[in-house]
């Protein structure tokens, strides 16, 4: 069970919050719509002052299969270059 304070007046703008449920091994992320693609657990779900989070590429997978929403086009516009650049 999770417990989320969510304070409107920090993000008065945001209006949901998506939850992403995939299938996992002990070692890997696996990801439902395409079970070849996998990611190390340790480098797929990170972690920031005790608090996971995906890793921005994987998150950049997903908003891959919304390229209706222009944010998502946006986003992937933008970092996808820059996690390419890194990957070099």
């Amino acid at each position: 069970m999770f417990f989320i304070d969510i304070n409107e007046t920090d993000s008065p703008d945001k209006n949901f919050l998506e939850l992403l449920f995939d299938d996992e091994s002990a070692e890997c992320f696996i990801y439902t719509k395409n079970d070849k693609i996998q990611r190390q657990r340790d480098k797929a779900i990170l972690s920031c002052g005790g608090i996971p989070y995906l890793s921005p590429e994987l998150v950049l997978m997903y908003k891959l299969t919304d390229t209706a929403r222009e944010v998502n086009r946006t986003d992937f516009e933008t970092y996808g270059r820059q996690i390419e650049a890194v990957a070099g």
